[in-house]
């Protein structure tokens, strides 16, 4: 068990998708804020690139910790697929090697 996996392990698959979902509202927030220092031609402050390190480090917790959640049932492993591959798709992106391989051992009790 990795540390992710640790901190969130006793929350069900809903809570860790809606914190995973905050984290990805909070990030686009941070970086909307970026893009509109950015046209402005501004130099980003110190708050704004620490704000942007910590939006983007809790979106990876909250991933990992859907990653290597292991449902208690198919239903469950069924809406975690789903939600990965929603996510996937939304990304236009594939998951690293290592991630992907922990996405699968997560699931291979099914």
């Amino acid at each position: 068990m990795n540390d992710t996996a640790f901190l969130f392990e006793k929350s069900s698959l809903a809570e860790l998708q809606e914190r995973h979902m905050a984290a990805l509202r909070v990030t686009g927030e941070v970086a909307a804020r970026f893009q509109i220092v950015e046209n402005d031609g501004l130099r980003l402050r110190d708050e704004d690139e620490s704000a942007m390190a910590a939006a983007m480090e809790a979106e990876m917790l909250a991933l990992n910790a859907i990653v290597n959640y292991r449902p208690s049932d198919k239903k469950e492993a069924i809406d975690k697929v789903t939600y990965m591959a929603a996510l996937i798709v939304a990304r236009r992106d594939a998951l690293d090697e290592t991630t992907l391989s922990d996405f699968m051992a997560s699931l291979s009790h099914f």
